[in-house]
């Protein structure tokens, strides 16, 4: 869950494995300047140890370097180190109204009201200018709309 506006995680998980006892485990993450994270969590008993975990995060651009530090069964204390990288476009996340939103819309243009489709779609662009997939649902709808104008204006010529 995201805690308002700030940039702070919490996790909980509950686990119940068939060949262990069930066990809890919870963590939370805190973001500065979307740059650098701090992580802290308890996992409860399993067969990878349990016991308090800690770990660090940044971000460079693409870059994802990320660190943790807890038990691990019979290893004992481990380190754990990432470093991965991201690339192609952000996708953007619709929220539930938006959903419905654009549920509506292509109901509308499978029934041939590509008015109402287009007026939909545009409330989510107003919403999010820089949605590149709407945008294109967008374009796709005026297409839509054209060719059925085409095709209805053919007819009447005959």
């Amino acid at each position: 869950m995201h805690i308002k506006e700030l940039p702070l995680n919490l996790t909980a998980d509950f686990t119940m494995p068939n060949d262990n006892s069930d066990y809890i485990s919870f963590g939370s993450e805190y973001w500065f300047r979307d740059l650098l994270a701090l992580r802290l969590g308890y996992a409860g008993s399993n067969d990878e140890g349990k016991g308090l975990r800690f770990g660090v995060g940044l971000k460079l651009r693409e870059f994802l370097f990320d660190y943790a530090y807890g038990s691990f069964g019979d290893f004992g204390a481990t380190h754990r180190i990432e470093l991965s990288m991201k690339w192609g476009e952000k996708v953007h996340q619709l929220n539930r109204e938006q959903r419905a939103i654009l549920k509506e819309a292509r109901r509308a243009g499978q029934q041939g009201d590509f008015i109402q489709e287009i007026l939909a779609i545009n409330e989510l662009l107003e919403q999010d200018p820089a949605n590149d997939r709407i945008l294109k649902t967008m374009i796709g709808a005026h297409e839509r709309m054209l060719r059925n104008e085409l095709k209805e204006s053919g007819r009447g010529k005959r």
